[in-house]
């Protein structure tokens, strides 16, 4: 069964053959965020500047502290965008939907193990 799951500023909602049901965003976005990277499916997530697709690879805390996903980033709302490596705070993301597509493995320059960015990873492929 292929459900949808989309987290908006306004809480998570999960939408599939038996309805809907809504939860508190919370942790709601690392756990959407794990479920997308351990499944390999491309998210769509909506920023300040637009909407953009991703392939998620790593989820992680940044020196200061920030939680951040870092995708490669395939499309956005207004084709412009270049493909390659973004890192976006969670915070800056107001809604988050992982789509049915799927990639089908890392990226070539993927480095989980960048400890200039990362302190502390908490998913990654």
């Amino acid at each position: 069964m292929l459900r949808l799951f989309l987290l908006s500023n306004k809480g998570l909602s999960r939408s599939g053959r038996a309805g809907t049901e809504k939860r508190k965003a919370g942790g709601q976005v690392e756990e959407l965020l794990r479920k997308a990277i351990l499944g390999k499916n491309l998210v769509e997530i909506n920023c300040e500047d637009g909407t953009r697709v991703l392939e998620p690879h790593l989820v992680a805390h940044n020196y200061n502290g920030h939680i951040l996903l870092n995708g490669w980033f395939v499309r956005d709302d207004s084709n412009f965008g270049e493909q390659g490596w973004q890192d976006f705070m969670l915070a800056d993301i107001s809604e988050l939907k992982i789509l049915p597509e799927t990639f089908a493995q890392a990226r070539t320059g993927y480095n989980p193990l960048d400890s200039v960015k990362y302190a502390n990873i908490q998913c990654c492929l």
